[in-house]
């Protein structure tokens, strides 16, 4: 289990790391907002799942924050999605912005679940 969370923990460094290049054509804001939900989803599906298959051993800031990915986390995959179908009707600088926003969001939560699943999985 611990090498999941070094998986999980590394995952974005492999989706986003700097040598890959893209698609002629491509925009890095679309290209990166895609590969944030992909990790943000994998991320805060294995902590939720860690904390639910060890409930009775994680500490209450654990579960507690279980508990808000579950309530808040579709609204924030959902936003992100949006933004991103906005920001690809109409690439203005608003659109922008709000999108790299919410990808921001994810991004955040991925990261903190990513560090307290490494903490607690021993």
């Amino acid at each position: 289990m611990k090498q999941l969370a070094i998986l999980i923990l590394l995952l974005p460094l492999l989706l986003c790391g700097g040598c890959s290049t893209l698609q002629v054509g491509a925009d890095p804001v679309v290209v990166n907002a895609e590969r944030t939900l992909q990790v943000a989803r994998a991320t805060l599906d294995a902590f939720v799942r860690f904390e639910f298959h060890n409930r009775a051993k994680c500490p209450p800031e654990v579960q507690s924050a279980a508990e808000k990915i579950r309530r808040e986390a579709p609204e924030w995959f959902a936003r992100a999605v949006r933004l991103k179908q906005a920001y690809k009707l109409n690439r203005g600088s608003d659109q922008k912005a709000d999108l790299l926003t919410a990808v921001s969001v994810l991004s955040t939560a991925a990261s903190e679940a990513a560090t307290a699943l490494a903490k607690h999985q021993r």
